[in-house]
């Protein structure tokens, strides 16, 4: 399911320019009988390599979930990628001013 979910998010979902897709729209697309929010949140929760990103709005009556990386949809604004969402903590955004390290 993570797979599937990964290449609907990445491939074939009508995002925003942020990349974010409604969790309804998620649930309704992927067309699993018994796939609801929870088993998305899941999915999200215990992906280790942080491929996904969850947003609340509206007060957090409104879920939304994107893959953070690896778009081909041509909406995605690859900068807007970059910002933080709720699964995202903010140790996993770095910004390197030093120059690399060299032996």
């Amino acid at each position: 399911m993570q797979r599937r979910l990964t290449w609907y998010l990445r491939h074939q979902a009508s995002t925003r320019p942020d990349g974010f897709v409604p969790m309804a729209t998620v649930k309704a697309a992927m067309g699993q009988p018994g796939l609801g929010v929870d088993s998305i949140l899941q999915i999200v929760a215990e992906d280790s390599k942080g491929r996904f990103d969850l947003s609340q709005e509206d007060e957090g009556r409104t879920l939304w979930v994107r893959a953070n990386q690896g778009h081909t949809v041509p909406t995605v604004d690859a900068e807007q990628l970059l910002s933080r969402g709720l699964n995202r903590p903010r140790s996993s955004l770095c910004v390197c001013t030093a120059p690399p390290w060299r032996p």
